[in-house]
């Protein structure tokens, strides 16, 4: 689902399927080659995000910007600040949306899982992790680990995530009833 370059500074998730598209780099210069040779005739959405080094640049398609919203969990705890989001329809109804969000050095999200479904006829929430830019990790069922490349956080699982020692640019992938996770959170007391 997602392409990774050996580098750090290379990013990349094509979702053929759903037409979405987010390519990154934190050099502008290694990101407009990539993007003149392998897309010459492909417009994207610009979007810079502000990290340690600089800036953390990024090619997207089929995802409108926010322009550093913050967090819709704010009052639970969550310092994330989110650019980019989107949904898309990908077969039979079910859902898949995706955030781009960053969080500084020291900051995390709100704690919390997505409950399993009432009934056996409603969708499980799924959450894909996709580390852009940072150091950070994530806190799974109360075990923290760092976040490589990318994780699956499986349905009802408790978790958030923590910038460890500098600014984290993550990107979420939700497949599910809810695919930006704005109401299906349930947060711990």
């Amino acid at each position: 689902m997602g392409e990774r370059a050996a580098t750090a500074a290379l990013f990349g998730h094509i979702d053929e399927e759903a037409g979405v598209t987010v390519l990154g780099s934190l050099s502008r210069k290694r990101l407009e080659r990539r993007l003149t040779r392998r897309y010459p005739r492909v417009s994207f959405t610009r979007l810079d995000i502000p990290v340690e080094a600089g800036q953390c640049h990024l090619a997207m398609k089929g995802l409108r910007l926010l322009g550093g919203a913050k967090s819709l969990s704010e009052d639970h705890g969550s310092m994330a600040v989110y650019w980019a989001e989107g949904v898309v329809v990908i077969r039979d109804g079910l859902k898949r949306g995706w955030k781009i969000y960053s969080l500084k050095f020291g900051e995390e999200t709100s704690e919390h899982c997505h409950p399993e479904p009432k009934s056996k006829k409603e969708e499980k929430t799924t959450e894909i992790f996709h580390r852009i830019a940072g150091d950070p990790s994530i806190v799974l069922n109360e075990v923290e680990q760092r976040l490589q490349d990318r994780l699956v956080v499986p349905p009802s699982a408790w978790h958030k995530l923590v910038a460890n020692s500098q600014t984290a640019v993550i990107m979420i992938e939700i497949e599910g009833p809810d695919p930006l996770g704005t109401s299906s959170h349930q947060y711990r007391e």
